[in-house]
């Protein structure tokens, strides 16, 4: 049909310029191939980069968290110990106290007997005011009746 339009020269001309941009377009599809490569390849060794700096800062916050895991650890244990001293102290400082109070009780009067003596001495005072206040009248008592007569 078309074919036979075209001299055989102007057919080599034509093929010949086909396979030159065949040969060009083949020549463009590697570059870009080779581009896509070297972008995958770079990209691979960016995120191994990233993966590597990912790596050491995760073992830096292991770092930092296993140190701080291991002071808190340390701090617990000299609380409980400083806690327990105290709580000796404490113990000892109530038993001092106790062994003093028990010397001061074996000094002091019963709490009943100091109690019978103040209910005593209030009986007492009470009866000597009974017969001052009996003395006070009775002697005002007959200067009222001579009056009186």
């Amino acid at each position: 049909m078309t074919g036979k339009n075209f001299k055989p020269a102007s057919l080599k001309q034509r093929i010949s310029s086909l396979a030159q941009q065949i040969k060009t377009k083949k020549t463009l599809i590697q570059s870009v191939i080779d581009q896509k490569h070297e972008l995958r390849q770079s990209y691979i060794v960016s995120m191994e980069k990233i993966r590597q700096n990912i790596v050491e800062k995760c073992s830096e916050v292991y770092s930092i968290q296993d140190d701080y895991d291991s002071e808190i650890v340390r701090l617990d244990k000299e609380e409980q110990v400083l806690t327990l001293e105290l709580d000796e102290l404490l113990n000892q400082r109530d038993q001092l106290s106790k062994t003093l109070l028990d010397q001061n009780t074996g000094l002091s009067f019963p709490k009943k007997l100091v109690l019978l003596l103040l209910t005593f001495s209030f009986f007492v005072v009470c009866s000597a005011l009974l017969v001052m206040q009996k003395h006070v009248l009775l002697k005002h008592v007959p200067q009222q009746q001579e009056v009186l007569d």
